[in-house]
């Protein structure tokens, strides 16, 4: 079984690469990796700090694992997921480098982790 990975409060959970609206669902912000998956859970509270240095509160809605979306091409080199946010937020609200990190008095969720199954 895999580990969480620790989570230190100053330091981001993750960086948004970018954003994917998705129609009556939400905003999927692309950029954790899959050893993150269990940090996350329904209803958690996140802030997220735009590159402008403001601050927005969202809450999480679901995560996308594996993603339902096209990877780039080429594919990083670790893949990343979209985390479900919303819904009554818009792309144009979360710029890449966007940074994810819990809200005050949130936790990780200490879920039980994926496995991916190993490349051939």
């Amino acid at each position: 079984m895999n580990t969480l990975p620790a989570v230190e409060a100053s330091q981001p959970l993750f960086v948004v690469e970018h954003a994917l609206k998705i129609k009556g669902r939400g905003l999927a912000l692309i950029g954790f990796t899959a050893d993150q998956h269990g940090l996350f859970a329904k209803g958690q509270l996140l802030e997220l700090t735009r590159p402008d240095g403001t601050d927005r509160l969202v809450r999480v809605l679901g995560a996308e694992y594996p993603p339902s979306v096209e990877l780039p091409d080429p594919p990083p080199e670790t893949p990343r997921y979209g985390l479900l946010v919303g819904p009554k937020i818009g792309i144009s609200h979360v710029p890449p480098g966007t940074e994810v990190r819990f809200a005050a008095g949130q936790e990780p969720a200490k879920r039980i982790q994926f496995s991916l199954p190993d490349a051939d």
